[in-house]
């Protein structure tokens, strides 16, 4: 069982349109944005939350005669969460930066807040 779970944690990385969009210059549109937050939310709930239950499953199924496999079996999981947790640690960093960029670029222009969107018409 515990090894469904981390499986389906590796194919969690469904989302790699992002890599096409960072190669073709788009990082700024909505698409960028919104598969980043999906990519965020599909990593939390398929690596993060999981890690307390997978952790339950392993010291439940182990029993006296299986204590040979604590050295080699407990310090693999732990290096793989500690990645995770990791790599979700610079997912939130990058994802805020990116929030307050976009909140940023929206200014006052005679008393109404002008998106991004509405700039790029205003300039054409």
């Amino acid at each position: 069982m515990i090894t469904i779970v981390y499986l389906v944690a590796v194919f969690n990385n469904v989302y790699f349109c992002r890599i096409f969009l960072h190669d073709a210059n788009m990082t700024s549109g909505n698409a960028y944005f919104y598969n980043g937050v999906c990519m965020l939310a599909t990593f939390c709930a398929s690596r993060i939350l999981p890690m307390p239950y997978c952790y339950y499953l392993f010291w439940k199924s182990l029993h006296p005669d299986s204590y040979w496999h604590l050295p080699v079996i407990f310090p693999l999981i732990t290096t793989l969460d500690v990645m995770n947790l990791f790599w979700f640690h610079k997912m939130i960093v990058g994802s805020l930066k990116i929030i307050r960029r976009r909140q940023s670029r929206a200014t006052h222009l005679n008393g109404k807040t002008v998106t991004e969107n509405d700039q790029v018409m205003l300039t054409q």
